[in-house]
C-alpha cells in the first residue's frame, strides 16, 4: 500500500530505544522509592529526593506516552489513516 511505503525504516529502532529509556527511568523510581521509605531522611533531603522523583516520573509519563504513540503508527490502512489526518487537521 501506499502508506507502507512511506513507514520510516527507523521507526522499530526508536521504539527499542523509548522503552530501553524508559526501563531505565522507571528503574530510578524504583530507587527513589526505596530511599524515601527510609525513617533516616531529614525533612530537606526528603523534599529533595521528592522533588527529584517527581521529575523523572514526568519522564516516565512522558516516555510511556511516547511509546504508545510511535507503537500506534499504523502504515497499513490508507483510507483510515487519510481520514483521520484530515479530521486532525479540520
Amino acid at each position: 500500500m501506499l502508506l507502507e511505503s512511506l513507514k520510516p525504516d527507523f521507526l522499530p529502532a526508536l521504539c527499542d530505544d523509548v522503552a530501553v529509556a524508559l526501563a531505565q527511568v522507571e528503574s530510578e523510581l524504583a530507587q527513589y522509592d526505596e530511599v524515601l521509605s527510609s525513617e533516616h531522611l531529614d525533612p530537606s533531603q526528603r523534599q529533595m529526593l521528592e522533588q527529584l522523583r517527581a521529575k523523572r516520573g514526568q519522564m516516565a509519563l512522558f516516555l510511556q506516552t511516547s511509546l504508545t504513540t510511535l507503537r500506534g503508527a499504523r502504515y497499513d490502512d490508507d483510507a483510515t489513516i487519510v481520514w483521520s489526518r484530515t479530521l486532525q487537521v479540520a
